[in-house]
């Protein structure tokens, strides 16, 4: 029980880690206009997230290229500015492969996640989470009906 418990405890690390990793992308305007990093902590501690998550995660993307990141010195301090890079043709096919590895790595953790759940049967928690699904999916859903073609 002990070992098991402690498998469901690294899944739920690796959960939290990942869902971090796309709560920050959707702090980012999509529309590329840039973000100062004050109003993304603001937003992310609307979030519960802490600073130096938003930090490790921001510089991660922009390591990766997803996210560009600029530093205006004419100002004291300097403002940091952020901005999601604007579509997917922008990308290399490394970016590309680093964007469907981060989704691959999501859904398999999120497919763990179940597992834990299903083996100490928590069905109240399944029972949330397949309602959060849905709802994150129907939200898509209108989103993508909305946008234009």
């Amino acid at each position: 029980m002990a070992e098991r418990l402690k498998t469901i405890t690294h899944l739920a690390v690796r959960e939290r880690r990942r869902y971090a990793e796309m709560d920050v992308l959707r702090l980012l305007p999509k529309n590329s206009s840039e973000l100062r990093w004050s109003a993304l902590a603001e937003k992310a501690k609307a979030m519960h997230m802490a600073k130096p998550t938003l930090s490790a995660h921001l510089k991660r993307f922009v390591r990766l290229g997803w996210v560009s990141r600029r530093v205006d010195n004419s100002t004291y301090p300097p403002g940091v500015f952020y901005k999601m890079v604007v579509s997917t043709s922008e990308l290399s096919e490394q970016q590309k492969e680093e964007l469907h590895k981060l989704r691959d790595d999501f859904l398999e953790s999120l497919g763990n996640f179940i597992d834990s759940l299903i083996l100490i049967g928590d069905v109240g928690t399944m029972r949330k989470l397949i309602e959060l699904s849905k709802r994150i999916m129907n939200r898509h859903v209108k989103k993508l009906k909305e946008e234009p073609t």
